[in-house]
């Protein structure tokens, strides 16, 4: 009895210690449709993009999932003309992380999706920015990113801390879900 309760103990302690690392944004499954998500479009002078943002019921491993549908693109230059953002957890300085995702475009070409996490108090100081290509093929695709969270400007606000998705000049219908950082 006093073995099973040692152990008992052991997995309580194990359980919080994991929970502790686990700086994912809220609603990172999109099961309360887009709550806690920021959306928007980047807008070039006298141009009139049209895009959509909304949940989709085809959610990797679930029924749910986000879904950014580009209908005509602005082409401003920017790999995060039509965005999504979220707050994260704070991050401990000089601690190794990891960024996982998941997305999906029935669109039959290959496409792109930018991702990045920077200071809410700073947009312009960012941990990294980076861009990955995907085939259009109606799978989902698991996207990961290990990142150290260190800024050697000083600027970075890691009790802010933001993680926004972006996608430019590109028709058709992407899908995100199961977004998770975690400190590794």
């Amino acid at each position: 009895m006093l073995k099973q309760l040692i152990t008992l103990g052991c997995l309580l302690v194990s359980g919080i210690s994991i929970a502790q690392n686990d700086v994912s944004p809220v609603n990172s499954d999109f099961q309360r449709e887009l709550e806690y998500w920021d959306y928007g479009v980047w807008v070039a002078d006298g141009a009139r993009p049209v895009v959509k943002f909304k949940t989709s019921t085809d959610g990797h491993g679930d029924n749910r999932s986000a879904n950014i549908r580009l209908i005509s693109a602005n082409y401003y230059g920017d790999s995060f003309d039509a965005h999504m953002t979220t707050r994260l957890q704070p991050l401990k300085k000089g601690k190794d992380y990891e960024l996982e995702f998941w997305v999906k475009s029935n669109s039959e070409k290959n496409h792109s999706i930018a991702f990045k996490i920077y200071s809410g108090r700073d947009y312009k100081t960012e941990l990294f920015i980076q861009t990955v290509y995907f085939s259009g093929d109606s799978e989902w695709h698991r996207i990961t990113k290990t990142f150290e969270a260190f800024d050697a400007t000083k600027l970075f606000d890691y009790k802010n801390a933001m993680l926004q998705f972006g996608v430019a000049g590109e028709h058709g219908s992407f899908l995100i879900d199961d977004v998770t950082v975690k400190r590794i």
